[in-house]
């Protein structure tokens, strides 16, 4: 079994540790009152009006920045539920995983989450290839200056095939 850490100022906290703990231990309460007034505003914004979260509409409206696939899969992982809808806990802890004090493992356990586009805990050379090529998509809609870029989708695929060789399927 992995262990996950959640990480506040100098207290390392276990996965099973934060989760019996509020969100309070997570973040600071002047954060919190704006986290809520967004997760209060964007679920008013959804179909049902707050009544179950904020739905995927909304949600992909918030992060406008990752368009297509990035988007859906942001969503997937902070819907932990798969109800279809973010809870005021998926969203605040959704967005403690994306910040500065989240532990390297949970960025990890984030990007794993996305890459695995068939939810079968692994991550193929399609599910790969298709994730990259959606950074890169996103990449470019978002740079001015397309030389910019270091990768390219030949070079992407390049470096694909190079690590499923080494490492394997």
């Amino acid at each position: 079994m992995s262990i996950r850490f959640f990480k506040k100022k100098d207290k390392i906290l276990s996965t099973s540790e934060a989760k019996e703990k509020s969100l309070k231990d997570l973040w600071e309460k002047d954060e919190l009152d704006i986290l809520y007034g967004y997760y209060k505003d964007l679920s008013y914004r959804s179909v049902h009006h707050s009544n179950h979260g904020i739905d995927k509409e909304i949600f992909l409206q918030f992060f406008i920045k990752l368009p297509g696939l990035l988007g859906e899969r942001l969503f997937h992982v902070f819907d932990q539920s798969n109800d279809g809808y973010i809870t005021k806990q998926e969203f605040l802890l959704g967005l403690y995983k994306l910040s500065l004090r989240a532990s390297f493992e949970d960025k990890v356990r984030l990007l794993f989450q996305m890459f695995d586009l068939d939810n079968q805990k692994s991550i193929t050379i399609f599910s790969m290839r298709t994730m990259l090529n959606a950074f890169l998509i996103a990449a470019q809609r978002n740079t001015k200056d397309k030389d910019d870029l270091l990768l390219d989708k030949d070079k992407i695929d390049s470096i694909i095939s190079k690590l499923y060789e080494q490492y394997g399927t």
